[in-house]
């Protein structure tokens, strides 16, 4: 028996494709699972080529598609290049995930797909596996004794994005306090942000309790904790942040300046905070989506608006002399 998608698929073509039934099902879960529900709808500005006599018809088309602020409207152009050429499946979705435009929601082919999992190890999709076994070196997060003040450790995050970055974190973290550091610096400036679980992890060597909520289409607000038995929950701490700081870097210092566990020092971040989910389907190919929304615990999200310093235009050089000055004698 057909399924509605399915069935939807033989409607349109008369002929059942897999590659089409592929297509409808990932764009109705668009619509059904993207947290940005005014991005489906929001005005564009149009951006059209500067000769359009230059412009083949099918590059015009595409110019005029990519700016639509019509959801339907773009579906069914793929859709239909689709339906002409059901190998185009892949290149069809990555553009109408690109078309979401928030930086966050992206797709992968079987190939890609399987190439990141060689890189990071299997991904959890749907059910978030808290168990996940760390694949990657933790060569991106890196440590250092400050040249200024020896009693200060330095801690460079560069993303969030494997499995093991809460394992580097640790490692830093013993490493300095075996070298004499009494106090924390971590620079976060320049992190993209990557897994929420890591996030948590990191942060729970500081502090424990609920740190955020995640805010999901059609669903009630979930709070997450920070995960760890807080063994570092004493010492100073201050995070140094910049403009390019996003997603669950910004959850990270976010999170820990909400509750006056840490001192933040820099710039205001992206405030680009969305939480991607990620779905994989049988034929190995993965969507990472924008679902929800990260928030602190208590109070407004930091989307759109980022995280504020509470030590605006300073530098890592006043961060560390701040940390150094809480140091108890």
């Amino acid at each position: 028996m057909f399924s509605s998608v399915t069935l939807s698929a033989v409607l349109l073509t008369g002929v059942f494709s897999p590659e089409l039934d592929k297509f409808q099902k990932i764009t109705d879960m668009i619509t059904e699972k993207y947290i940005y529900t005014s991005h489906l709808t929001a005005p564009r500005t149009l951006a059209l080529p500067a000769s359009l006599l230059s412009e083949t018809p099918r590059g015009l088309q595409q110019t005029l598609i990519q700016n639509s602020n019509n959801w339907e409207e773009v579906k069914k152009h793929h859709r239909n290049q689709v339906t002409q050429d059901p190998s185009s499946v892949d290149s069809a979705l990555k553009s109408v995930v690109d078309w979401l435009g928030d930086n966050h929601s992206v797709y992968f082919s079987a190939i890609e797909a399987k190439a990141i999992k060689q890189t990071y190890g299997d991904l959890p999709c749907l059910n978030y596996a808290l168990q996940a076994t760390p694949t990657r070196a933790t060569g991106l997060v890196k440590y250092e004794i400050s040249a200024e003040d020896p009693r200060v450790g330095i801690i460079l995050i560069e993303d969030f994005a494997g499995f093991d970055r809460s394992a580097g974190v640790k490692e830093a973290l013993d490493a300095l306090t075996a070298k004499g550091a009494k106090a924390f610096v971590i620079d976060l400036r320049g992190n993209p942000g990557g897994l929420a679980v890591e996030m948590m992890r990191a942060a729970g060597f500081f502090q424990s309790g609920f740190l955020w909520r995640m805010r999901l289409k059609g669903s009630f607000p979930i709070p997450l904790p920070a995960l760890g038995n807080r063994s570092y929950g004493q010492v100073p701490l201050a995070l140094v942040i910049d403009r390019h700081v996003n997603s669950a870097a910004e959850g990270f210092s976010g999170g820990l300046q909400r509750v006056g566990r840490a001192r933040v020092f820099g710039e205001t971040s992206a405030g680009n905070v969305e939480a991607i989910y990620p779905y994989c389907f049988n034929d190995g190919s993965m969507l990472f989506l924008a679902s929800g929304q990260l928030a602190p615990f208590s109070g407004k999200t930091w989307e759109g608006v980022g995280v504020v310093p509470d030590e605006p235009g300073t530098t890592l050089r006043d961060a560390v002399k701040w940390a150094a000055g809480q140091i108890k004698p």
